[in-house]
C-alpha cells in the first residue's frame, strides 16, 4: 500500500534574522552591534518571533557582533553576520522543512563627531601692539582637543586695519598639524576692535594775534596766530589757519577794533594717522590805535 505525505501548511513560512545594527557619534566609548531580530512570513501575513513562537517555532543564529571606539575602525562599517540559523518546531530541528530562511546582515559605523576650535575675539587701544591672540576649543572628548601648538591665531589685517572701529572675522584660526579622523573639527574666526587711545586727545586753542598801539602816523597790522596746547601733545601734529589780518593807520578807523578772525583750521598728525578726539578752539584777535 502507497503511503501519501501531506505538507504540512505551518511550514510554508519564510523566517527572516536579521543581524542587530548600529550607528552613532563618536562618543569615546566602545560600541557593538550585537544579537538579532526574527521575523516571518507565512500566507501574506507578516509577524514576530513572539508570534513564531506562540506557535512553538524556536529560532536560534550566531551573529559576529562586531566592538569598535572609533570612526577610523568603522570607515568600512563593520558586518555583524548571521550565520547557523536552526529552527526547530516542538523540539525537532525542521530547518530543512521551511520554505524559506533569509539572513540579513547587521553593521557597526561610529560617525566623527562635530567639534570646532573658536578664536577669541579681543581689542587693543589705537596704536598700541596687537595682543597675543587665543582660540577655545569645543566639543572634544577626554583629551582630545588640540593644544596651542597645533593651530595658529593670527590678524592677517595687521599694520593695515589700524583705524578705530570693529573688524569682522579679523581674528583668524588655522589648524596647524591637530589629526584625529574622531572629530570634523571646524575654525572660527572672531572679530577684533581697535578702541579710543586717550594717549592721542589733544585740546588746542589758536589765538588771533592782536596789536594795541599809539597812533604814530605809520600803519600797523594785527596778523598771524599763536597756537595754545592745553592738553595732549601738540608737537604730533601739523597745524595751519588762516587770519583775516586787519590794517589801519589812524586812531578813527579802530575805534571800534577791527577783527582778527581765525579761519580756516587744518590739521593732521605728522605721521598720517588718524587723529581721534580733539578740540580745536579760536579766539579772534583785535587790532586798536590809540
Amino acid at each position: 500500500m502507497n503511503q501519501v505525505f501531506i505538507a504540512n501548511p505551518i511550514f510554508d513560512t519564510v523566517i527572516t534574522v536579521t543581524g542587530n545594527s548600529t550607528e552613532v557619534t563618536y562618543d569615546s566609548n566602545e560600541h557593538t552591534a550585537a544579537g538579532y531580530v526574527v521575523t516571518f512570513t507565512a500566507g501574506g501575513e507578516a509577524g514576530d518571533y513572539d508570534a513564531l513562537r506562540a506557535l512553538n517555532f524556536v529560532v536560534t543564529a550566531r551573529t559576529e557582533d562586531p566592538a569598535a571606539t572609533n570612526v577610523v575602525q568603522t570607515a568600512t562599517p563593520l558586518v555583524n553576520e548571521v550565520t547557523n540559523i536552526v529552527v526547530t518546531y516542538n523540539g525537532v530541528d525542521v530547518t530543512d522543512r521551511m520554505s524559506g530562511i533569509i539572513a540579513v546582515d547587521g553593521s557597526l559605523k561610529i560617525n566623527p563627531k562635530m567639534a570646532s576650535v573658536v578664536a577669541n575675539g579681543t581689542s587693543k587701544p589705537y596704536a598700541e601692539n596687537d595682543p597675543v591672540f587665543t582660540a577655545t576649543p569645543r566639543g572634544f572628548l577626554n583629551n582630545d582637543a588640540p593644544t596651542p601648538a597645533q593651530y595658529t591665531v593670527t590678524r592677517p589685517g595687521a599694520g593695515t586695519d589700524e583705524a578705530i572701529g570693529i573688524y569682522t572675522n579679523a581674528i583668524i584660526v588655522e589648524n596647524n598639524g591637530y589629526v584625529n579622523e574622531n572629530y570634523i573639527v571646524q575654525w572660527h574666526s572672531a572679530p577684533f576692535e581697535i578702541t579710543h587711545n586717550p594717549a592721542f586727545d589733544i585740546t588746542i586753542t589758536i589765538t588771533g594775534n592782536s596789536t594795541d598801539v599809539v597812533y604814530n602816523a605809520t600803519e600797523h597790522t594785527a596778523s598771524g596766530y599763536s597756537i595754545n596746547n592745553s592738553s595732549g601733545n601738540a608737537s604730533l601734529f601739523t597745524i595751519t589757519a588762516d587770519t583775516s589780518n586787519p590794517t589801519a593807520t589812524n586812531v578813527v578807523e579802530t575805534e571800534t577794533p577791527l577783527v582778527n578772525a581765525v579761519s580756516n583750521i587744518l590739521y593732521s598728525r605728522l605721521d598720517n594717522t588718524r587723529l581721534f578726539t580733539s578740540v580745536i578752539g579760536y579766539n579772534s584777535g583785535d587790532h586798536s590805535i590809540r
